[in-house]
């Protein structure tokens, strides 16, 4: 997970548990798996765990579907639920980590996120 977004998670991928990540060093999504089906689908709630969001934790839902073709794989990526003022920011970061996924499916590296915010070391 980590390798395509964000800098730090805890993920528990199983129905009804935890899906915890820390996208940008203060942009934590939280919600909880629905479904895991290994090699077909992933299902999981998603929000901002924020007190300052029109997406709070948990509030919708992004469901990813895999299946073979040729010597590939399609991906089908639905987020669902999302208010209509948070459409455009969203396909923004989909569609970013979206890129990510892809050049590490081709074998490469997409390297260190450039919308991470790195913390300053004392």
């Amino acid at each position: 997970m980590l390798r395509l977004m964000g800098v730090s998670a805890t993920l528990e991928p199983k129905e009804g548990r935890l899906y915890l990540v820390d996208v940008t060093n203060g942009n934590v999504a939280k919600g909880e798996f629905r479904e895991v089906l290994p090699n077909q689908r992933l299902s999981y709630t998603f929000g901002w765990n924020s007190k300052d969001t029109s997406v709070p934790a948990g509030s919708t839902l992004v469901e990813i579907d895999l299946t073979p073709k040729d010597l590939g794989t399609t991906v089908k990526f639905t987020h669902s639920g999302l208010p209509e003022t948070a459409l455009k920011e969203h396909a923004e970061g989909w569609n970013h980590y979206c890129e990510q996924l892809c050049q590490s499916a081709a074998g490469k590296d997409p390297g260190v996120d450039p919308w991470v915010k790195f913390a300053a070391v004392e």
